[in-house]
């Protein structure tokens, strides 16, 4: 009897979790190619329009990849909504598969979430006399507290595109969000409330030095991470082991987390996120079993996801990666996973994939006004409109 044949992409970090699933499934002959996770798209167009070896099952660094190949000239993806178990699906964290579900229909399941929260600096905070803040306009009168000693305290980044969008969509904004029951619509209003509130406080914070301009990645701002000076700053789920842990080298008990703040109308938070990736399954493919059979695997596999760099988007297989955080003893939380836990509960519906880009639209129109000592909420019609234009451009209606 033929074995099944699968062609699989992968980036470099998941090529240990496909020799995994070879080695459990001696079966299936498994062609392995490692693609940079910015060339993935780019190649399967060209494969596609060539009618090259088209692989059967890929992996999607960003977002955005489910979006960009399920159009008419880049039509790759499957739709698997029939094929996935109701119960399957059910075990997925809050609004886990939103970037994978495309005008209704289910192109691929996403591997991990990455709902931003509160990364706090313990010790300073309790130096500072000062608690999490529970809400935004605590958040923003904690910037003023902190500003007011002069000594340099920062909680964020005024120029990173994402931290900015992260704190627009916390109140509501409309900030290119896809309209339910309407295909390829997207409701783009930065003029209501939802938007200039966040923005103002956006605006506060540059003002008073809390936001600064270096990037969070970015030397600068590692440095003042490593000096003590950063009180905390709302970031993903991957943040704590990524960034704080390996950059700023924070140590064991320093790093707190909490959940993401609310405003105070708000009966609960709303909390972006900031990438997590997904595999999806090649429509045409000729070894559809194997492939969703690995897929699945992958996805929500005890085995997988203990060893996974990230928190896995399938609830009960991410107990496995939380035993592994709560057990690290870092965190200065008795139970830090709980907490990431929680926040995934809080994931904004509007996280999702697109055929445009958000971050750059924020970092054309807003980088120049910033740099001239501008004001955000000055630059919300020039983001709107920039929005508008990319929208339109890639064949979305604009509501």
């Amino acid at each position: 009897m033929a074995q099944d044949r699968l062609t699989v992409w992968t980036d470099v970090v998941r090529q240990s979790q496909i020799e995994a699933y070879k080695a459990l499934h001696p079966e299936v002959t498994i062609d392995v190619q490692t693609v940079a996770p910015e060339e993935v798209v780019s190649k399967l167009q060209v494969l596609m329009r060539a009618k090259g070896a088209i692989p059967d099952l890929i992996w999607m660094a960003d977002s955005n990849f489910a979006s960009r190949l399920s159009t008419r000239l880049s039509n790759y993806l499957m739709d698997i909504s029939d094929l996935i178990p109701q119960a399957t699906k059910d075990n997925f964290y809050n609004n886990a598969n939103r970037p994978c579900t495309i005008n209704g229909k289910l192109v691929c399941l996403r591997n991990d979430i990455t709902p931003n929260v509160i990364w706090y600096n313990a010790p300073l905070l309790q130096d500072l006399g000062k608690t999490v803040p529970a809400t935004w306009e605590e958040f923003e009168q904690l910037s003023a507290d902190v500003a007011a000693l002069n000594q340099g305290y920062v909680m964020g980044s005024s120029s990173y595109p994402y931290t900015l969008w992260v704190m627009m969509m916390s109140a509501g904004c409309d900030m290119a969000v896809p309209v339910d029951g309407k295909e390829d619509t997207l409701k783009i209003d930065l003029s209501t409330e939802q938007c200039l509130r966040p923005a103002r406080m956006i605006d506060n914070m540059i003002a008073n030095g809390t936001l600064i301009p270096e990037e969070p990645p970015s030397p600068a701002f590692v440095q003042k991470a490593q000096a003590n000076k950063l009180v905390m700053l709302v970031a993903p789920t991957w943040y704590g082991e990524f960034v704080v842990k390996a950059s700023y080298a924070f140590a064991p008990k320093q790093t707190g987390i909490a959940i993401p703040p609310k405003w105070a109308d708000q009966t609960e938070p709303m909390t972006w996120s900031m990438g997590g990736g997904a595999w999806g399954i090649w429509k045409d493919t000729q070894v559809r079993d194997a492939a969703l059979d690995m897929l699945l695997w992958l996805d929500t596999s005890n085995e997988n996801a203990a060893a996974a760099v990230t928190m896995a988007a399938y609830e009960p297989a991410s107990q496995a990666w939380g035993k592994g955080i709560n057990e690290s003893g870092y965190y200065a939380n008795e139970d830090p996973f709980g907490t990431l836990v929680e926040s995934a509960g809080y994931a904004h519906p509007g996280y999702s994939s697109l055929r445009i880009s958000v971050d750059q639209a924020i970092s054309k129109t807003f980088t120049p006004i910033l740099l001239s000592g501008g004001k955000l909420v000055d630059a919300l019609p020039g983001i709107q409109q920039e929005l508008i234009n990319q929208a339109q451009l890639n064949g979305y209606t604009v509501e």
